[in-house]
């Protein structure tokens, strides 16, 4: 099954792109896999604890829950834009070529 699924993107990527995939894009699409099965786990697990959660609290509590969810992620999403940007950035003016000083940019 996963061979098939590799050989369809492979036919996909040669008609999009004007040649075959390369070993390391099958091996990251075979890889890729696994975190598309972990995200619909995880996925499924959300599902069953909002509405196991909603069923406990009521739909008033739920609502003002839901509502201060929605204001952090927007709070969230303000406070990281341009953030990889500028990582990247960093990196890549790094005239420092050990990997340690790009690997202190990248965790912090």
């Amino acid at each position: 099954m996963r061979s098939r699924i590799i050989g369809l993107l492979g036919q996909i990527h040669l008609r999009f792109f004007g040649h075959p995939m390369s070993e390391q894009m099958v091996f990251f699409l075979s890889n890729l896999s696994w975190s598309f099965a972990a995200g619909v786990v995880v996925l499924g697990a959300t599902v069953i604890i909002s509405t196991i959660g909603g069923r406990l609290i009521g739909p008033y509590e739920y609502g003002q829950y839901n509502y201060i969810l929605v204001i952090t992620q927007f709070i969230i999403l303000f406070a990281f834009w341009g953030l990889d940007t500028s990582a990247i950035k960093a990196i890549a003016k790094s005239t420092d070529n050990s990997n340690s000083e790009k690997q202190k940019i990248i965790s912090s």
